[in-house]
């Protein structure tokens, strides 16, 4: 179950108003979701999920009328989606997004193009990916990957190749 909420603070107190609630289903099988991220536009969100889809999921029209499926990425060969993290760039403020596989593998995914724009494989040595966080510093794009191995993966998003990679204390 999937439920999308608006926060408002403009009062003394916070109103919650929970404005879609909705199955992620096929053939009436539930799909686990493993990560969830709000792209920067606020409304747009990509749902990744244990059989290897990701589902971007937009407003439909106006307030309360629902949220529509915009694409699904369907990678069941890399295994699970482990990670999404929205990604805020000089030139896309909303369309771009990456996300981690299982067996290893960050993509940064461009919606307007309905393509991954680049591709950094970790590989498995290092551990299944478990954490990931996307930064903007002085115009340089940064993502950095933890993994369940204890490794810390950092890259500039202009190269394919990691800038650092740190093993975390034990």
């Amino acid at each position: 179950m999937l439920h999308y909420f608006n926060l408002d603070y403009s009062g003394d107190e916070v109103k919650i108003e929970c404005l879609e609630s909705m199955f992620i289903t096929d053939l009436n099988k539930p799909k686990q979701i493993n990560s969830i991220s709000i792209l920067n536009s606020e409304t747009t969100f990509c749902v990744g999920m244990d059989e290897g889809t990701l589902d971007v999921y937009s407003p439909n029209g106006s307030k309360n009328s629902g949220m529509a499926l915009i694409q699904r990425i369907n990678c069941a060969d890399q295994g699970s989606i482990c990670k999404t993290a929205s990604f805020s760039t000089d030139f896309s403020r909303e369309n771009v997004f990456a996300y981690a596989t299982q067996k290893g593998n960050v993509y940064i995914h461009d919606l307007r193009v309905k393509l991954d724009v680049n591709t950094y494989n970790i590989g498995l040595k290092f551990g299944i990916p478990s954490a990931m966080a996307t930064a903007n510093m002085n115009s340089t794009h940064k993502i950095v990957v933890g993994t369940m191995g204890g490794f810390i993966h950092l890259y500039d998003v202009r190269y394919n190749v990691p800038m650092e990679i740190y093993e975390h204390s034990k």
